[in-house]
């Protein structure tokens, strides 16, 4: 019988005994008598050795990043060999990839190098019951930069791409389906059985000894590379996401894996100028620099070369010697080529301002060059440049939303598309078009000029129509023809007509010409932006529901004061009571955390009151509704760029991650924020 099942019954004795309290016969002797335990320290010594999984070698790795860039193999196996590639820089169990979201690719220009990170986060990892009470995932953080050049995360990126494999901010499954029979890949993930095979099968190309290589290889390789470089002990201990007994202090300190990131980068530039040797026995880790870092960019290598071919024959000959001296473990291909991948763009015909340390760039308004579009101020930190790498991870998302509103609203069929939701017939319409007022941009200024609001006959005659519906029903009366024909008015009051005749159908008369109006407005204001949207997430972040409505006219008509230029406050504050509402199966005696990326929403929630009375009445409604599910609420505030309801916003969202969007009566929400008002008072 082997030491560990014998250590494994006196260890299930022992637990019976002290823990659960099971009875014993002599209470006064030992259970585990000196003989037995003789017995223990004799199997001991026959224990067979520790079995572990062997770091992969440098040109092993090299070999994968080779892989990755070659276009001649299949595209999941190089799809693959990216995977196995961040787990190898991301320090990371095979376990710790079944399940990963919130992707972020964190790229800057320093100097003549290129450097950044990427990263996922995970709930699904060894550690996972034990950390789930306080809610944070484990972040998987990978440098983009291996071993060779060009840097293999973008690549790897870029052949997600083609597979299918689109990494965004939503993106949420595991890193490596597993593929079914036919080459489509599944929802499940692949094995760590399944991964090493795959892992083995790809290096066997390499003609390497694949002993003792699995899964857990990727894991141990750069941790073992750090160690042999000496790196500090506390470093190593965060990279491998293992405990380090310092709660308070890693929590407090937000980014505790930015210096041990550092040090890893480090480590790998040493590897790429040959003097750090992983791979050879001790007394060849450590040797002096041999050649330049392939992550320095091709303005550097053109300078060196210029100046080295200056010197001439002697200066070749010592090139040739010193490659002579290089040990034969770095065959792999290593140059200083400019990376094909980091390609300048231009954003448009605008003119780009990028901030120096954000890297973040904006679009300068046509009218004001110290003004971007999304309204900030140009700053001394704001360079004017006329491309940038990176530019679509580095656009500023508020000048985006502009320029694609910007977009919409300078389009003529999504006028045409506008005045269909409002009520216009295709004839209104085109009497709108062919008045020369080809977009919604240009319908804001086709009645009036700007800062003025149009009147009724000015309105009415935007649409082609030269006579009130009110008219129209009065002429009908004078005439004793109080059925009209339906075919000689505005759609809107067609139905009105056909209610009845007299005193009746001159009120309807009269409502549908404000409801007129009031679409009519509802172009002239481009409403067409104007939504409310939520989802309820759990603490794994998985979306449970959600729901995305356009405000109608008739809501905007009823929440707006006159005074007012846009209801996007009130829009918050009811979007969260429709949240409240709409989830309440899923949050109904919970604690919860609303998130709204409006400051002065979060501020007015969390004090219960607002100078703003439509807010005010908002915000009564949301404590009844927690009193009732009782709930315990906290408000916080959380950037657009990093709000998952974000997205909701961008468009008319019939399914989000799977789930059908659920729909919400925005106005009734909205009466029923009034009514409860009225009940507080009443009761008052």
């Amino acid at each position: 019988m082997t030491y560990s099942y014998l250590i494994s019954f006196v260890e299930a004795i022992n637990f019976g005994t002290y823990v659960l309290g099971l009875p014993v016969k002599d209470a006064s002797q030992n259970l585990i008598s000196k003989f037995v335990q003789g017995v223990l320290d004799q199997r001991a010594l026959t224990r067979p050795r520790r079995k572990q999984a062997r770091p992969l070698t440098v040109a092993e790795v090299a070999f994968l990043e080779e892989l990755l860039r070659d276009t001649g193999v299949d595209a999941l196996d190089r799809y693959a060999a990216g995977v196995f590639l961040f787990a190898v820089f991301g320090r990371c169990r095979w376990s710790d990839l079944r399940r990963v979201s919130h992707y972020v690719l964190d790229i800057n220009t320093a100097g003549t190098k290129t450097i950044g990170y990427l990263e996922f986060s995970t709930f699904s990892h060894k550690t996972a019951a034990q950390v789930a009470r306080h809610g944070l995932p484990l972040p998987l953080v990978a440098p983009i930069w291996g071993l060779t050049n060009p840097c293999w995360a973008l690549e790897w990126v870029k052949v997600a791409k083609e597979i299918g494999i689109d990494f965004n901010e939503t993106f949420e499954g595991p890193v490596l389906p597993a593929p079914d029979k036919c080459g489509e890949l599944c929802a499940r993930s692949v094995t760590a059985a399944e991964a090493t095979k795959w892992l083995t099968e790809l290096l066997k190309q390499n003609n390497s000894e694949l002993d003792h290589v699995t899964s857990h290889s990727l894991k141990c390789t750069t941790l073992s590379w750090l160690a042999k470089a000496g790196t500090e002990p506390h470093y190593r201990l965060l990279l491998g996401h293992h405990s380090t007994q310092k709660g308070s202090l890693e929590t407090y300190s937000r980014d505790v894996l930015s210096a041990p990131l550092r040090a890893l980068d480090d480590v790998l530039r040493q590897i790429r100028m040959c003097a750090l040797h992983p791979d050879l026995t001790r007394s060849g880790h450590v040797q002096e620099p041999s050649q330049p870092d392939c992550a320095e960019e091709q303005r550097e290598q053109d300078e060196d070369s210029s100046s080295s071919s200056s010197d001439g024959d002697s200066s070749s000959s010592d090139s040739d010697s010193s490659s002579e001296d290089r040990p034969s473990a770095t065959s792999w291909r290593l140059v200083a080529s400019d990376d094909p991948n980091v390609q300048r763009s231009k954003w448009g015909s605008g003119i780009m301002h990028q901030h120096v340390l954000s890297k973040i760039v904006h679009l300068q308004h046509e009218n004001d060059a110290t003004t971007f579009k999304c309204g900030m101020r140009a700053t001394k930190d704001h360079k004017v440049v006329k491309a940038t790498p990176f530019l679509e991870s580095r656009k500023c998302k508020r000048c985006t939303k502009v320029i694609e509103a910007s977009s919409l609203i300078h389009s003529t069929a999504a006028l045409r598309d506008r005045a269909a939701k409002a009520g216009l017939s295709s004839e209104e319409t085109q009497a709108i078009v062919d008045s020369n007022v080809l977009s919604i941009a240009q319908m804001a200024f086709a009645v009036t000029p700007p800062g003025t609001s149009p009147n009724e006959q000015q309105g009415y005659k935007t649409v082609g129509v030269h006579r009130s519906p009110d008219e129209f029903v009065q002429a009908a009366i004078e005439a004793g023809h109080p059925g009209i024909e339906t075919d000689q008015l505005p759609k809107p009051m067609q139905e009105a007509v056909n209610f009845g005749a007299g005193s009746t159908t001159e009120a309807l008369a009269q409502h549908r010409k404000e409801e007129l109006i009031c679409l009519i407005k509802e172009i002239l204001s481009t409403l067409v932006l104007t939504r409310a949207e939520g989802l309820v997430l759990d603490s794994k972040g998985k979306c449970l529901e959600f729901f995305s409505e356009e405000a109608s006219c008739d809501l905007i008509s009823k929440i707006k004061r006159a005074d007012q230029e846009t209801v996007i406050f009130e829009l918050e504050g009811l979007a969260i009571a429709v949240a409240l509402r709409v989830f309440a199966k899923h949050i109904k005696g919970r604690r919860v955390v609303v998130f709204t990326d409006n400051k002065s929403a979060q501020s007015c929630l969390i004090k219960c009151k607002s100078d703003n009375h439509h807010m005010n009445l908002m915000i009564r409604y949301i404590c009844s509704v927690e009193e009732r599910l009782g709930l315990m609420t906290w408000v916080e505030r959380v950037p657009s760029q990093s709000n998952p309801a974000d997205e909701l916003s961008r468009r008319l969202t019939a399914s989000y991650r799977g789930i059908s969007t659920t729909k919400v009566d925005l106005l009734k929400v909205w009466k029923d924020c009034l009514s409860e008002s009225e009940t507080s008072s009443s009761q008052s």
